[in-house]
């Protein structure tokens, strides 16, 4: 119910305590007792075992806030079951279920308060036809995803009551507080009592402590001193322990949801102190958290940065936890939440201050009770492209076999590693121009005869040994995991980890610099990966502990090898690349493993190989490509207002490349979302107020009245080509589909796409879509309908080999500012394999053109 006096978003923040006294009274109402579920225990012991001794592994699941409340619940459990491994995934972040998902041994958790967010759905389906155990916490239990789930582990209800706010306010912490509940549950089962019920008598105090936090004036006035001061930011950036609990993603996210145009940004606290921070802090809010006591040297050294840089913030810390140094080091902009005495249940009280925060941004923005919100849909219920599109290792080499056949067999005429390409000779940016040069010296390596041993010191060696553990027949190895070490290491490694992942058969995790490896055993190869010297003290302190087999990757500059490593577990990069360092570490990631599997498959290695061999054909057409660069500085300067954007695209590298690209930069603010998060953040930062945003057409005297001759003239010659305005409302065209330079028709009005001259931008946010991926090219045009019907500024990354008529008549069903075409090649579409490399290259070419045009 509604205080009639307050909105529904106060109404049902001051609900929490109770709603989490009604979970505990529900599911764990003694202190010193254990939780109970009415889940199907006898499926789950049949499965596992009577004390679920055969869970090895448990993966949550879920998107928008339901995933950050996952990767909390992640550390959660982990803490209180060392010996399980626990993962958090989005579903569009899994490739091939067949592949990633172990019905025998894994126990999957599903979270969605609403339980119709069409991913969870289909992931609900595929785990159901696959016969996997699965859970689900959500508060609808008799929606789509809980009937499915209820035939299978069973529903757990999170019993938050209806929710009629958008943004997730008391649904989000139930659904936490039930997870974590029911964690406790299977630890119990697993032999874990006494632990448990300390846990449980800790989590009875936290509806106090809540309620409290609620009431406390002093948190309350700290908060309405930061939004009153930022009160017109364009942009939110929350630094925290985001590789340990991702609750700086959902503290992003919730600032977002309710600022509407103010963006969200989380970085981790490493991330900060590897590249620093460039922001305009009049007019972007900086928070950073440090209630993350693991991690709280790590948070002050962060605070020592920017203070250092005069860079304005707001700390967040924990009552006498070096709450005299965070005072000093934010010149007093402080406060200090409740101590919970147990790290891992540290970010529930976390989560009530900043959902308080947001609300009080909202009121302070002029987001009153009773405005009708941006963003609508409160669960995405539309979607269809998530696992339509599995494969095999063997059908991946057929492909690949033959897009070979349709390769030519030499570099074409004209394209030579050696000769300066046209973008360095077309370049006035220094930076820019090394970047180009670097690509074609990694184009260069991989043409010679063993690009490998140029690359790498001592690779005969340490190549055996890697093809030992993956192929040999007594290997116990059933899964590679990744733990990149930075940004560009990161990047690289989500380019190549689902590529490898299919071509192999075999399950590619990535995993945070921070995560613990105490559940890893011998059944997991783990590859450490760094692009700078000076990570390797991070690296070895990372890996002191692992049990597994294990791998390194990175230079060779700065690298003493600790007597605990054994010299046949180093790949060590020779060449110093200071611009393109991604690239040679995804071009050594497929170098490595090509050469492991030489030895096991052969003739399935030679027809990769060649494949990977005719990268440099495809880097040297890019780099040489005139219309290409004319059109990402066309894209740039027909955006140069903006000053924020959102990367949306598949869930692989590039884009972590191209927002690293565009904060080294400091002038746009950016962030990356994959396929399927959309909903859950970007779309409220786009304004669909269309009269507001664009040029609306009237007569040609009106237009020149408003406009002048000339914008009109030029737009006549763009979007109506070359007919005048007058007659183009005489005779309107039947049908535009297919077209990217029309008008547009919305409401009861036409409207050419360009920016009013008088909207103010702050009220908008720029998306930059790439649709350029033919395996993920659906899913781009699913994200096009979700955005496109709010009309949204969108630059369109895509493939020239993709714009036949019918995918056209999609790309260009909405209003598109410009698009970026990347060239077609002999085989068709530039290649999986290949497109990393052409889409790090226009990062660079958009990152310099940022950076260097004038608003």
């Amino acid at each position: 119910k509604k205080d009639h006096n307050r909105s529904f978003f106060e109404t049902h923040l001051e609900e929490i305590p109770e709603r989490l006294l009604d979970i505990l009274n529900q599911y764990a109402p003694e202190e010193d007792g254990l939780p109970d579920f009415a889940v199907r225990k006898s499926l789950l012991r049949r499965r596992f075992g009577s004390r679920l001794e055969g869970i090895e592994r448990i993966v949550l699941a879920g998107t928008g806030s339901s995933y950050y409340m996952g990767t909390i619940a992640k550390n959660f459990c982990q803490t209180i079951m060392p010996g399980v491994d626990v993962l958090m995934v989005r579903p569009g972040e899994i490739d091939n279920p067949e592949i990633f998902f172990a019905p025998e041994s894994d126990l999957v958790i599903l979270l969605s308060w609403s339980s119709t967010t069409s991913d969870m759905v289909r992931l609900a389906n595929k785990l159901s036809a696959m016969k996997v155990v699965m859970v689900a916490v959500t508060e609808k239990i008799y929606a789509d995803m809980a009937l499915i789930v209820a035939k299978s582990g069973g529903v757990i209800s999170s019993l938050s009551r209806d929710e009629v706010t958008v943004s997730g306010v008391k649904s989000t912490v139930c659904v936490l507080f039930s997870l974590m509940l029911f964690c406790l549950w299977i630890a119990a089962r697993i032999g874990r009592k006494e632990s448990v019920r300390g846990y449980i008598q800790r989590m009875h105090r936290i509806p106090h402590i809540l309620a409290l936090t609620l009431e406390d004036e002093t948190l309350r006035r700290f908060s309405k001193e930061v939004t009153d001061r930022y009160a017109e930011s364009i942009a939110n950036v929350v630094i925290s322990a985001l590789y340990s609990d991702q609750v700086g993603g959902e503290i992003a996210l919730k600032l977002e949801e309710n600022t509407w145009a103010a963006i969200g940004k989380a970085l981790d606290y490493q991330v900060v102190l590897e590249s620093g921070l460039k922001v305009d802090t009049t007019r972007v809010l900086v928070l950073v958290d440090a209630t993350c006591l693991p991690r709280l040297t790590e948070s002050l050294a962060v605070m020592k940065s920017l203070k250092r840089e005069k860079i304005d913030f707001f700390a967040i810390g924990i009552v006498d936890q070096k709450q005299a140094e965070i005072q000093h080091l934010s010149n007093g902009q402080c406060i200090f939440l409740a101590d919970m005495r147990n790290n891992v249940l540290q970010p529930i009280v976390n989560l009530i201050f900043y959902y308080q925060l947001a609300y009080l941004y909202s009121q302070t923005r002029g987001i009153t009770t009773g405005t009708a919100p941006r963003n609508l849909a409160k669960s995405v219920t539309a979607g269809r492209s998530l696992y339509d599109r599995t494969t095999s290792p063997a059908k991946e080499i057929a492909k690949l076999n033959d897009i070979n056949a349709r390769l030519p067999q030499s570099l074409p005429a004209g394209r030579d590693p050696d000769t300066t390409s046209l973008w360095e000779t077309n370049s006035s940016n220094g930076k820019a121009r090394h970047y180009y040069e670097e690509m074609r010296e990694i184009a260069a390596l991989i043409l010679t005869e063993t690009p490998a041993k140029e690359i790498f010191q001592c690779f005969d060696q340490n190549i055996e040994t890697l093809a030992d553990h993956l192929f040999d027949d007594n290997s116990d190895i059933g899964e590679i995991i990744f733990m990149p070490m930075d940004r560009p290491a990161a990047a690289a490694v989500r380019n190549a980890a689902g590529i490898w992942e299919r071509l192999l058969g075999c399950p590619v995790r990535i995993i945070t610099p921070v995560e613990s490896l105490a559940a890893f055993g011998d059944n997991v190869l783990l590859f450490a990966v760094a692009s700078e010297p000076t990570n390797w003290n991070r690296v070895l302190k990372c890996i002191a502990l692992a049990a597994c087999p294990l791998f390194l990757l990175g230079p060779d500059t700065g690298f003493t090898r600790p007597s605990s490593i054994d010299s046949d577990r180093l790949f060590l990069l020779k060449n110093v690349f200071t611009r393109a360092r991604s690239d040679i570490l995804y071009t050594a990631i497929h170098l490595i493993f090509l050469n492991a599997w030489q030895s096991a498959a052969p003739e399935k290695a030679a027809v990769v190989s060649k494949h990977f061999g005719s990268v440099p054909a495809t880097m040297l057409d890019v780099l040489n490509d005139p219309a290409l660069k004319k059109s990402v500085s066309a894209s740039v300067t027909a955006n140069r207002r903006y000053r924020t954007l959102f990367y949306i695209g598949p869930p692989t590298g590039a884009g972590q490349t191209w927002i690293s690209l565009l904060d080294r930069g400091g002038k746009v603010l950016a962030e990356n979302h994959a396929f399927g998060e959309s909903s859950h953040g970007p779309l409220v930062t786009i304004d669909p107020r269309v009269e507001e945003k664009y040029v609306k057409m009237d007569t040609r005297d009106e237009m020149i009245a408003k406009f002048g001759a000339d914008n009109v003239t030029t737009w006549e010659q763009l979007y109506l080509n070359d007919r005048d305005i007058d007659t183009f409302f005489r005779t309107p065209p039947g049908n535009l589909d297919g077209i990217e330079k029309v008008p547009f028709y919305a409401g009861e009005a036409w409207y050419i796409p360009e920016l009013h001259p008088d909207y103010d931008i702050d009220n908008d946010n720029l998306i930059v879509l790439d649709a350029s991926s033919k395996r993920h090219f659906y899913q781009a045009m699913d994200e096009i309908s979700t955005l496109g019907c709010r009309y949204p500024r969108m630059i369109l990354i895509t493939q020239a080999a993709f714009l036949n008529p019918k995918n056209r008549k999609q790309l260009y069903k909405f209003p598109v500012s410009s698009t970026i075409t990347l060239p077609k090649i002999a085989a068709g579409p530039i290649p999986e394999m290949h497109l990393p490399f052409a889409l790090n290259i226009i990062g660079e070419e958009f990152s310099a053109c940022v950076k260097y045009q004038t608003r």
